[in-house]
């Protein structure tokens, strides 16, 4: 009988103890499946926000894709006209170092009476690097004539000497053989104003006729070096003449030439003229002849002038020389040599 007992009171207590496991089973995965549903919640959401990021990527790349397009259709047009534009520069180099002609004076000239002359002026700019005259010529009948290449300052001593009958030329850049007929190529030294003269030889005087063509062609110059050939203080005695010497290595080439007196005396105020020189020239100052220079500037305390031609390369002189017609007072001055030669 206890037995019996026993076994009921156990099977009671097993059944209450299953049920209490049952429930907290229960309990438990309804809880893990909470979990799971805010967790299947949050990644859905993640997959939503991610999808939406995708999509504002994908049309981002599609603009870049467009832009990158257009910049490099942009690119494309700008290389094109990068070549159009070389083309047109290596066009004008061509050309330029082609150099540029044009016809001075073509025709027919009349020439006639003992000693005269005629002259054809043209202008050899600035800027030029090289200069060449090219002239072609016949004279009318059995005549002949000669032909001489003038600077402006050559030109008019030679108007002015009364030498052509006797032959007795002054200086010129250029003189030809007595001809008939004549092609040449001269070539023009430094840029400025030139003259062209025919004349008859000497001892003749008929009249005749010339038919002529002369062009001239220059090549422009693509820019220029400057260098300081002498600056400092110079004393020039009264009366007396200092020398500033320099070397000229390649034409054209100008000089910039500034000087300013420093010790000006208010009662007896000093002046200098200045003069440019070759080296016959600075010979024959040097001997007390101040006849002959290529270029001079009056009596002054102070200058500044530019493009000063110097016709040929070698060794010049810058003379200073100072004149007081009121008493016996040297003069000191700062000065300043720039030689500009183009390339």
């Amino acid at each position: 009988m206890p037995t019996l007992v026993f076994y009921k009171i156990s099977a009671i207590i097993l059944l209450i103890i299953t049920g209490g496991t049952t429930s907290a089973t229960a309990l438990y995965y309804q809880q893990q499946n909470a979990n799971l549903n805010t967790n299947v919640s949050t990644l859905t959401a993640d997959l939503n926000s991610t999808s939406h990021q995708l999509t504002t990527l994908n049309n981002q790349i599609s603009q870049l894709q467009t832009t990158n397009t257009q910049l490099s259709t942009q690119l494309q047009s700008q290389s094109n006209q990068t070549s159009q534009l070389q083309d047109q520069i290596t066009a004008l180099q061509y050309k330029q170092a082609q150099g540029q002609t044009i016809v001075i004076s073509q025709g027919a000239i009349d020439l006639s009476g003992y000693s005269s002359t005629v002259g054809i002026p043209f202008t050899v700019p600035l800027n030029s690097v090289t200069a060449t005259l090219n002239v072609s010529l016949s004279v009318s009948g059995r005549y002949s004539i000669k032909s001489a290449l003038l600077s402006e300052s050559q030109d008019s001593m030679f108007l002015a000497c009364n030498c052509v009958f006797s032959g007795n030329y002054t200086p010129t850049t250029w003189l030809s053989p007595t001809v008939q007929t004549y092609t040449t190529t001269i070539s023009v030294p430094f840029p400025g104003l030139w003259h062209l003269t025919f004349m008859e030889p000497p001892g003749t005087g008929s009249g005749l006729t010339i038919s002529e063509t002369v062009k001239l062609t220059t090549q422009p110059s693509t820019g220029h070096t400057t260098q300081t050939m002498g600056s400092g203080t110079i004393m020039v005695s009264f009366n007396g003449i200092s020398y500033v010497p320099f070397t000229v290595l390649k034409l054209p080439a100008t000089l910039n030439i500034t000087f300013q007196i420093t010790d000006t005396n208010p009662y007896y105020p000093q002046s200098i003229a200045l003069y440019l020189l070759d080296p016959s020239q600075h010979t024959q100052f040097e001997a007390g002849n101040y006849t002959s220079s290529t270029w001079a500037y009056p009596y002054s305390t102070s200058i500044s002038t530019t493009q000063i031609i110097t016709p040929s390369t070698g060794t010049w002189y810058l003379a200073f020389q100072e004149q007081d017609p009121n008493g016996g007072f040297p003069a000191t001055a700062n000065y300043s040599i720039q030689l500009t030669t183009l390339i």
